[in-house]
């Protein structure tokens, strides 16, 4: 089951909290969030790297075993890749994106497209700042900065 965790909130794992390392997204329905509209090119930049579809990119921090349902629908969540036939479930990947600076990692669940998407979730601006900053045409690969970010703390 998702977890809820407040927006910017300090990323926590086994019993150990990580203050650079900074929670978006994780919704549930017992919980109000804010709402508004993200714009397309940062939306659909979204699923470009949820959907793994750039080469020399991986924002994927940690899988799970099992897909999470839409907390507001239940339903499994799938979507097509761009540019592709293909889909992707998703629902069981959490993925981190840098600041400009490379000193703060945001992380959220595979399904915050659909959230934004279906179900008018915004995002913080500091998130989608990072996010329309996020090079698509450079490699990235989330492991290298969790430990850089792991050693700033």
């Amino acid at each position: 089951m998702v977890t809820f965790h407040e927006d910017l909130r300090p990323y926590e794992y086994e019993g150990r909290i990580y203050p650079n390392i900074l929670s978006i997204g994780w919704l549930d329905n017992n919980h109000s969030y804010p709402m508004g509209q993200v714009p397309n090119l940062l939306a659909e930049k979204l699923l470009l790297l949820t959907c793994g579809c750039i080469e020399g990119i991986d924002l994927i921090s940690m899988k799970v075993r099992s897909f999470e349902r839409c907390p507001f629908t239940n339903e499994k969540i799938e979507y097509r890749i761009p540019n592709s036939k293909k889909t992707r479930l998703v629902g069981m990947s959490e993925l981190c994106i840098p600041n400009k600076d490379n000193n703060i990692l945001y992380c959220f669940p595979d399904m915050l497209y659909h959230y934004i998407t279906e179900h008018s979730y915004l995002p913080p601006m500091e998130f989608l700042n990072s996010l329309d900053y996020f090079n698509l045409n450079k490699s990235y690969k989330v492991g290298e900065s969790m430990a850089t970010i792991m050693k700033i703390i």
